[in-house]
C-alpha cells in the first residue's frame, strides 16, 4: 500500500510548509526516512528565511553549531505560548512581606524558587508553585537585616548560591539548600549596585564609583579592581569569557577574562543604559528612555534599535531577559511587555503588573517582577506544568 514517504521529497517539503516547525519536527520522528529529509539545517534556515514575516533570528548566527531546526521551533513554542488573551495568563502579587521597594528579583535554574531583595535590607525566598497554584503568601524563608543598607541585586548561581549585593558596600554569599544561611561576605570598599557570576566562577561587582571588583568566592579575596567607568555601574551580565556592564556615564563596557582589560566600549549619546540581557550573539540594552538597542555581542557592533515605549516621562527599560524565542521587558510605566526574538521584534503580550516595574527575571516561562510599591509579582500561562 502506498504510503506518504512514497511521495517526491519536493511534495513532502511543501507539506511540511503548511504544518510549521513545531508540527514538522514530529512528523519527522515517525519513520527513519522522513528523519533523514526534515533533519537537513538548509530546510529550517530557508523556512524561517522564506516563511516568517520577521527576521530570525535577529542576527544571522555564525557559530556553526548553531540549531535551526531547535531555535526555530522553541521560538514558534513562545510565540504562540505568550499570544493568548489576558485572560490566559496566571499571576499573582504579594506585598505582605517587604515595606520597601523590591529592586532585585531571581528565580532558580528552574524556577521553582524566586528569591527577592529590598530596600528595606531584607531577602525572601520563595517557592514559585505554591504561590502559582495554591496562592501561598508565606515565604520558605526570610532574612531580615540581611545588610545594613539598600539590597539593590541578587545573582543565583548553579542552584546552590545566592549572592547579593548592597549599599552597605558588600556583597554576601547565601546557602539556599539551608534556607538563605550566610556563607560568606565581600567586602567592596564602595556601595555595590550590581553582582554577577562569570563561567569561571568569579564574582564580578558594580560599584558606584564605575569601577568594578573581582573577588574568589572560594575564599572571599580581592582579585582586582577595574575603573572603566566614570559613574556608577548600574547593571551586569556574562557570557563565556565576557562582562558587560552599563554605567551611568553612558558608556557600556565589555571586560574581557582572557586578558584582564576592559576591551572595548561603545556610548549612547543622550540615553542612559539601564538593563542588560546577553547570550549567544546577541546583546540587548534597555535605555531611560524607552529604546531597545541591539549589538552583536561578538564584535560590539550595534545592529538595531527600537523605540518600544513612548509614554511621556515614565518610559524606562528596567529589565530585559531573552530566550531562543522571546523578549522579556519591564518598564516603569508599570507593564511587562513580551516580545518576540525577531528583527523588528513583535509585541506579543501587554501586561499591567499595578505598579513601577524595577526588576525582572525570567526562566522557563515563569516571570517575576518587583515593583516600587513594595510588591512583587510572578506570572506565567495557565498551561504551565506548575498548575497542572
Amino acid at each position: 500500500m502506498p504510503s506518504i514517504v512514497d511521495l517526491p521529497t519536493e511534495i513532502l517539503l511543501h507539506i511540511a510548509n503548511y504544518l510549521g516547525p513545531v508540527d514538522t519536527a514530529n512528523l519527522k520522528l515517525t519513520c527513519s526516512a522522513l528523519l533523514n529529509i526534515f533533519s537537513d539545517e538548509f530546510y529550517w534556515k530557508h523556512y524561517a528565511q522564506k516563511y516568517l514575516n520577521e527576521t530570525f533570528p535577529p542576527i544571522y548566527p555564525k557559530n556553526s553549531r548553531y540549531c535551526w531546526e531547535w531555535s526555530l521551533c522553541e521560538y514558534m513554542k513562545e510565540c504562540s505560548t505568550w499570544s493568548r488573551e489576558q485572560n490566559d495568563i496566571r499571576s499573582i502579587s504579594l506585598n505582605n512581606i517587604h515595606c520597601a521597594s523590591i529592586d532585585a528579583v531571581q528565580l532558580s535554574e528552574n524556577s521553582r524558587l524566586c528569591m527577592t531583595g529590598s530596600r528595606d535590607r531584607t531577602l525572601a525566598l520563595w517557592d514559585t508553585k505554591s504561590i502559582l497554584k495554591h496562592n501561598l503568601n508565606t515565604p520558605l524563608s526570610l532574612r531580615l537585616n540581611a545588610h545594613t543598607g539598600w539590597i539593590w541585586d541578587l545573582h543565583e548561581d548553579d542552584g546552590s548560591t545566592l549572592y547579593s549585593a548592597s549599599w552597605d558596600k558588600t556583597v554576601k554569599s547565601w546557602d539556599i539548600a539551608t534556607n538563605l544561611t550566610n556563607l560568606s561576605t565581600m567586602n567592596c570598599c564602595r556601595t555595590a549596585l550590581s553582582v554577577v557570576v562569570t563561567q569561571c566562577k568569579l564574582v564580578a561587582v558594580g560599584l558606584y564609583n564605575g569601577a568594578m571588583n573581582l573577588f574568589d568566592p572560594a575564599t572571599s579575596r580581592l582579585i582586582g579592581s577595574y575603573n572603566f567607568h566614570k559613574k556608577p555601574i548600574y547593571e551586569m551580565a556574562t557570557y563565556e569569557n565576557f562582562i558587560f556592564t552599563a554605567s551611568q556615564d553612558r558608556k557600556l563596557g565589555i571586560f574581557d577574562l582572557r586578558s584582564w582589560q576592559a576591551v572595548t566600549y561603545k556610548i549612547l549619546r543622550e540615553s542612559l543604559p539601564l538593563s542588560l540581557s546577553v547570550c549567544s550573539e546577541l546583546l540587548y540594552v534597555g535605555d531611560s528612555w524607552g529604546n531597545l538597542h541591539l549589538f552583536d555581542s561578538q564584535t560590539f557592533k550595534k545592529k538595531a534599535t527600537y523605540n518600544l515605549i513612548s509614554v511621556g516621562k515614565k518610559r524606562q527599560i528596567t529589565g530585559i531577559r531573552h530566550s531562543v524565542g522571546s523578549i522579556i521587558l519591564s518598564s516603569t510605566d508599570g507593564y511587562v511587555r513580551i516580545y518576540s526574538l525577531s528583527n523588528p521584534p513583535k509585541l506579543i503580550l501587554e501586561h499591567n503588573v499595578g505598579g513601577e516595574a524595577i526588576s525582572l527575571d525570567y526562566k522557563n516561562q515563569i516571570i517575576a517582577v518587583g515593583k516600587a510599591n513594595n510588591a512583587f509579582e510572578l506570572m506565567t500561562h495557565k498551561r504551565h506544568q506548575f498548575l497542572q
